[in-house]
């Protein structure tokens, strides 16, 4: 009985010897997780442990997180004031904020950034005349809005939103016109209600589309554009 077990030990022996070459000649690819075949049996070597895996499947949904958003924050192009006469310097200033915030812009870089997105011939002009002057971003915004949205500029902003006239002769179909105008006045302070810019800019239109648009009760811009 003891040759025997002896025996069968021995045979033991050999086999799980025979495995271990096994292991070692048929590993294929990386052990990083991967599967190792050892005969005919597959084998996972180096998996680690649920909370592990948990952790490290975290950490890679983080870095690929931050890689995409790194990636599409790269694609942000610095807003540019290229016409003073076609846009409003209000809303470029809220763009040009919305970059800054997104991107992190320490305040040191603000202004030579700001300065480099100012385009239009004239502004740059008025930009280079004072820069010396200016204190900081904070300080350039509040002075290019004083001239370019003054309360005389809004003044005539307003009388224009109230009595002009909408010109069929002209490329611009009636929503565009409204769309226009809706726009114009989007940052007049104080601002219009929606319901006084319905009335404000039907008045451009002819009377039967006055009528129209007060029959129908149009409430908003959107409601007015999709009229």
């Amino acid at each position: 009985m003891n040759v025997a077990n002896g025996g069968e030990q021995a045979s033991c022996s050999s086999r799980v010897g025979d495995l271990g070459e096994n292991h070692v000649h048929n590993r294929q690819g990386s052990t990083n997780g991967c599967r190792v075949n050892v005969g005919h049996l597959p084998v996972l070597c180096n998996v680690p442990s649920s909370d592990a895996n948990l952790s490290h499947t975290h950490e890679f949904t983080n870095r690929n997180f931050d890689q995409c958003h790194g990636n599409a924050l790269g694609d942000l192009d610095l807003p540019r004031f290229s016409d003073c006469h076609k846009q409003n310097v209000v809303h470029f200033f809220a763009e040009l904020d919305s970059y800054f915030d997104l991107k992190s812009v320490p305040e040191l870089l603000k202004l030579p950034l700001a300065m480099k997105a100012v385009t239009d011939c004239y502004t740059k002009q008025w930009c280079t005349a004072i820069y010396k002057d200016l204190a900081d971003y904070e300080h350039f915004k509040r002075a290019l809005t004083d001239l370019l949205w003054s309360a005389q500029i809004q003044s005539r902003t307003r009388c224009t939103v109230y009595q002009d006239r909408y010109d069929k002769n002209k490329a611009d179909t009636m929503s565009a016109h409204f769309l226009r105008y809706s726009v114009m006045a989007a940052h007049l302070s104080p601002r219009l209600s929606e319901l006084d810019l319905i009335d404000a800019i039907s008045g451009h239109f002819p009377p039967y589309v006055q009528r129209a648009i007060l029959s129908a009760n149009v409430r908003t811009i959107q409601e007015a554009l999709s009229f």
